[in-house]
């Protein structure tokens, strides 16, 4: 099996932005959701929401660039994927409901299991499941078919801003494991658009680089500011573009730098830390709640990546590499 990207060189910023997504994906967690009375943010909003709505649609982006190709995926190569994200997914899961789940029976805990639902940051591997079975018709689409599509995913959120009533999910549940919500699927597209692109892309950043960053850093704060509503603005479509400017600062700024053993490693171990980080941050909340803000949240942070690393190196130490990327993803 032959990829578009696969005769290419490491791309190191790949590593950079699966590195800072994980991070903000840990960072996110790490408050309660409580933000302040009477419209006022508190300390938890700035340290855990306001910079990283980038961190799942970043992932996405990544896995469209990673998994892109110019010639037919076979089932064998869309099975080895599933198995890949399927079995660390599973025992994630069951650790989940022996700690801190919910689940009340065994038809229950099966049933999270199958809706991604033992936890809720969970949603991310159906969606993921979903658009490793859609590299199937996507490698037998020519090239301006796929920015079709991607064409038809903006199109989409645009309805949704416009008639949110008619295009709307009625179910939250449902709508967060739903490829064709969120633009899932188009920042997946992206990322597959931005392999095959390579050498163009290059090419103008070689040309053009020091004013696309700045062009970047002016949308991260402009989207940002739209994305939550200090900006008029559709929140949906100003997520997009802050996601798009947020990968294209880090993947500018890195473009001539290699990952240090620290980002390699959240790198090949994003999948593990973000599987597991949630299962210590819920053990360890209540011993955090009565602390003060800063503290509670740093703690929940080093807790959460902190005891997730700590699994990884465990495993790595008593499995070898190659068993703990199989059994948990790291």
């Amino acid at each position: 099996m032959t990829s578009a990207v696969a005769s290419r060189p490491h791309w190191d910023a790949v590593d950079f932005i699966k590195a800072i997504a994980i991070l903000a994906v840990i960072a996110a967690h790490s408050g309660t959701g409580r933000f302040g009375n009477d419209g006022l943010y508190n300390l938890e909003f700035f340290l855990t929401r306001l910079w990283t709505p980038f961190h799942v649609p970043a992932f996405l982006i990544v896995s469209g660039f990673l998994y892109a190709s110019v010639v037919p995926v076979g089932g064998a190569v869309i099975g080895r994927r599933l198995i890949r994200v399927l079995i660390p997914y599973g025992i994630a899961s069951a650790a989940v409901i022996l700690t801190v789940g919910s689940a009340s029976s065994l038809s229950e805990a099966l049933t999270q299991i199958a809706t991604a639902s033992a936890l809720s940051i969970y949603y991310y591997v159906l969606l993921i499941v979903c658009l490793i079975i859609l590299l199937w018709p996507l490698s037998r689409i020519p090239a301006w078919g796929i920015s079709g599509l991607l064409g038809l995913c903006f199109l989409a959120e645009v309805a949704r801003a416009l008639w949110p009533s008619v295009f709307g999910s009625e179910s939250a549940f449902w709508s967060m494991r739903n490829i064709f919500d969120h633009f899932v699927l188009g920042y997946f597209l992206v990322g597959w658009i931005g392999a095959l692109s390579l050498p163009q892309l290059s090419q103008k950043v070689r040309a053009h680089g020091p004013w696309l960053l700045v062009a970047a850093v002016i949308g991260l704060f402009f989207f940002g500011a739209v994305f939550r509503g200090w900006l008029p603005g559709p929140a949906n479509l100003a997520r997009i573009g802050y996601t798009l400017s947020v990968v294209g600062a880090v993947a500018l700024l890195t473009r001539a730098r290699s990952g240090s053993r620290a980002v390699l490693f959240l790198s090949e171990a994003s999948l593990a830390l973000y599987l597991f980080h949630r299962i210590f941050q819920k053990l360890t909340l209540p011993w955090f709640l009565p602390l003060p803000e800063f503290v509670r949240i740093g703690g929940q942070f080093a807790v959460g990546l902190g005891g997730s690393i700590l699994l990884v190196l465990i495993f790595r130490r008593l499995a070898g590499r190659a068993w703990t990327r199989r059994l948990i993803g790291g």
